[in-house]
């Protein structure tokens, strides 16, 4: 619904309360958060597409995602900050 309406500041807020699960200590936070992205009903694929490759302090990492609305794709790149606890930093939305 929030994807739909680009409410992104939504969407993060969703996400980021999910990732308070996941600690950075965590070597399989990144890969838990996609999954949870994959299992859900309007993702059609959430793909990691670096982890921790952009440097920053702390590193960031980008996840590809494609939600589906009806036959209506929406991708996104996701950019998700590795600080102690992982936290989504913004949404941009992708032309393909």
């Amino acid at each position: 619904e929030h994807v739909q309406s680009n409410n992104f500041d939504e969407v993060i807020s969703v996400m980021n309360n999910h990732l308070q699960r996941f600690r950075k200590n965590d070597d399989k936070a990144l890969e838990k958060f996609a999954s949870w992205l994959n299992s859900s009903s309007c993702v059609k694929e959430a793909k990691i597409i670096c982890d921790s490759c952009m440097y920053s302090l702390p590193p960031q990492s980008d996840i590809k995602v494609v939600f589906m609305f009806n036959s209506h794709e929406i991708v996104v790149n996701l950019y998700v900050l590795m600080d102690e606890k992982l936290k989504v930093l913004r949404i941009i939305q992708c032309d393909e």
